[in-house]
């Protein structure tokens, strides 16, 4: 009857060490598969985070960008609208100076009508200054004949 006694008492410590190693192991395999998923999460994590931090960083550079263009966008209007009013006066200038130049042609045209009248003038003036020559030589032509007479 001992061995049957000591068979029960090996059966209950085995048994209790088999229990206690399972409930050990199987304590220790939650525990590593806790840690192994908190890991798994914490990197999904990091992850994360480092995607939200290269998109703030992308974010940054495009506005970088956006307000580069943005100056660059109102310094070609400033130019483009200071072309525009260069333009229209340089326009202005050649109007003004096409309605002068007509004036001119046109003055230059009376001058010269005028220059004309004149030369004419000069010739009515030169040739009654003839004909009063003639006249007077042919009327000194007579006083001498009369006087001869």
């Amino acid at each position: 009857m001992k061995k049957k006694i000591k068979t029960k008492k090996e059966k209950k410590g085995l048994a209790r060490l088999t229990k206690f190693t399972t409930k050990s192991l199987s304590g220790a395999i939650k525990n590593f598969k806790k840690k192994q998923e908190l890991k798994k999460i914490r990197e999904i994590k990091l992850k994360k985070l480092e995607e939200k931090n290269h998109l703030v960083k992308e974010k940054k550079e495009l506005k970088i960008w956006e307000d580069k263009l943005k100056k660059e966008n109102n310094k070609l209007k400033l130019k483009e609208e200071d072309l525009n009013f260069k333009e229209t006066e340089l326009r202005s200038k050649e109007e003004k100076q096409k309605i002068e130049n007509e004036r001119l042609i046109e003055k230059d045209k009376e001058l010269v009508h005028i220059s004309k009248e004149l030369r004419n003038k000069e010739k009515e003036l030169k040739s009654k200054e003839e004909m009063q020559n003639r006249k007077d030589i042919d009327l000194k032509v007579r006083e001498e004949e009369q006087e001869q007479k």
